[in-house]
């Protein structure tokens, strides 16, 4: 097998064993939205992560759910999508700093 071969033949959930607080918190608000299989659907996709305090554009939340494929969400996807979107928006966080500080050579803020 390739490594190719390989990486689709893993599983492409997280294990929701061993959750970090954050992701604890994540699936008790996550499972206020599930319907009876568990899962949400895409359109909830963007409610649920922005009640736990992220913030997604239009434009990612179309790239997410094309990148799901199906209609519903699962745990395991889900806490991937949202440790994703945490890291966009640090990333995001960080360049604003780095910009702002070529504007406050001071350092005054």
């Amino acid at each position: 097998f390739s490594i190719e071969e390989r990486e689709r033949e893993k599983p492409s959930h997280m294990s929701t064993e061993n959750l970090t607080e954050e992701q604890t918190e994540q699936r008790d608000i996550f499972k206020l939205f599930t319907n009876e299989s568990g899962q949400i659907s895409v359109d909830q996709l963007g409610d649920v992560m922005r009640y736990l305090g992220a913030n997604p554009t239009k434009s990612e939340l179309l790239t997410m759910t094309k990148e799901i494929g199906s209609k519903e969400i699962d745990l395991p996807k889900f806490l991937e999508l949202m440790a994703k979107q945490k890291q966009v928006e640090e990333t995001i966080k960080e360049d604003l700093l780095e910009t702002f500080k070529i504007f406050d050579k001071a350092n005054t803020g």
